[in-house]
């Protein structure tokens, strides 16, 4: 994935993950010395009692919450582990159900989010918690007709009801009402004086869809102030982080992705190389992009990073490795047929020259819902190829309107056209 502002996938699946942590005071964040020493704690109380499933659940959802800050996926490996546990034992099935779903959604695992989720709602159709899981878990497998039959069953009464209903919103290009329903929700969950780590992780979403919406102005005002009442939220520093590389700020960039790198968010390590190799630090720029590759082609990364790791590997002059950009692609899409990775296979059709599956591919991933700004982009050079320049040219225009939505291969490949306005349409890459 490109980590479009769009089409946020494992969203308010956090929230339900972190059930086992509330109620939770109100007040400052939990530090994470604090948080380490209360898994410590629960962790001996499971060593006297394995099979308690509260305790379980607890220790799960503080492995969620530590994710969140650290992005070290062991946690989560581990956290799933512990929601099965306390899912075999558990009094309400339901939730504990929807709690593994969430997990495995975090971990891309979208098949076994799915299958979960279906579960939570056969043991218990009313379940607020269930329906929400399974909304999420159908857009990521893209199951869209599960996902809009699970959406108009929402309690929209909860906060996280409210925010599931507002990224469904989104994804189906909704962007004005999905603002006025995470601005409810965030605000609410606010006045509670619920998990501080959720209230930032809401809000950041709220700041994501004012960028996509309204621009990089007023969303940078939100990711401040989250970053002010929250420090060290990772996604609200993200936002800043692109904002300042499209305006041309490279060190203030530079300045807030370095403590985020993490081998959970690899495409982190490419956007820092990238502004290292502005800089001219070629040495530090190819040490992040080995970094990269380790964290891509570590066992069992595929389904989390294997999009990624296609599109690095299309931007290479080796043959072999634009072939094996193309074997991602289409695995990415058999494990998950959705606009996203529809999109992602028709631009490693173009790069390879084959214009008329690649726009093939691209009217399936419009079919299927509204294009995230990098698919915008792809559709747009697809459509050059494919001799339809009128509709390309609108296309390109709202991509230059938005630089800070596009990802580095994507800016790379933009001011290649603009050294070159001429080249040829079917060139991609």
């Amino acid at each position: 994935m490109t980590r479009p502002v769009r089409h946020v996938i494992a969203s308010a699946a956090a929230l339900a993950a972190l059930a086992g942590c509330r109620p939770a005071p109100a007040g400052p964040a939990l530090s994470d010395l604090a948080l380490d020493r209360a898994i410590g704690y629960l962790d001996s109380l499971l060593a006297r009692d394995p099979g308690n499933p509260i305790v379980a659940a607890q220790i799960a959802g503080r492995l969620v919450l530590r994710f969140g800050r650290s992005a070290d996926l062991r946690d989560l490996e581990r956290a799933e582990g512990l929601a099965v546990t306390a899912q075999r034992l558990a009094r309400d099935t339901a939730a504990a159900t929807a709690r593994v779903a969430g997990i495995r959604l975090m971990r891309h695992d979208f098949s076994g989010a799915l299958q979960a989720a279906r579960e939570a709602v056969a043991a218990n159709p009313a379940s607020s918690d269930a329906q929400g899981i399974l909304l999420e878990a159908a857009l990521a497998a893209g199951d869209t007709l599960a996902a809009s039959e699970a959406a108009h069953r929402l309690d929209r009464r909860s906060a996280e009801g409210r925010i599931r209903y507002g990224l469904w919103l989104d994804a189906r290009g909704h962007g004005e009402a999905a603002l006025r329903q995470l601005n409810a929700a965030c605000s609410a969950l606010d006045r509670s004086g619920g998990l501080a780590d959720g209230v930032a992780w809401c809000w950041t979403q709220h700041a994501n869809l004012v960028r996509a919406q309204r621009g990089a102005g007023p969303a940078r005002a939100l990711y401040r102030d989250v970053l002010a009442r929250f420090p060290g939220t990772r996604g609200a520093a993200e936002g800043l982080a692109a904002i300042a590389v499209a305006e041309g700020d490279l060190g203030g960039a530079a300045r807030l992705l370095g403590p985020l790198l993490s081998d959970a968010h690899p495409d982190l390590y490419l956007r820092l190389a990238e502004i290292r190799r502005k800089e001219g630090d070629r040495e530090e720029a190819a040490s992040l992009t080995d970094r990269f590759l380790r964290a891509v082609t570590a066992p069992d990364a595929e389904p989390l990073f294997g999009n990624l790791l296609a599109l690095h590997y299309l931007e290479s002059a080796d043959p072999a490795l634009r072939d094996s950009a193309l074997a991602l692609a289409r695995r990415d899409v058999a494990r998950r047929p959705t606009a996203d990775t529809w999109d992602l296979l028709g631009w490693v059709l173009l790069a390879r020259g084959d214009w008329v599956g690649a726009l093939a591919a691209s009217d399936r991933a419009v079919a299927l819902g509204p294009l995230s700004p990098a698919a915008g982009y792809h559709r747009a050079r697809i459509l050059e190829a494919s001799a339809r320049p009128i509709e390309a040219a609108e296309l390109l225009a709202a991509a230059r309107a938005r630089l800070d939505l596009l990802p580095p291969d994507l800016l790379r490949d933009l001011a290649r056209r603009e050294r070159a306005p001429t080249a040829a349409a079917g060139e991609g890459g």
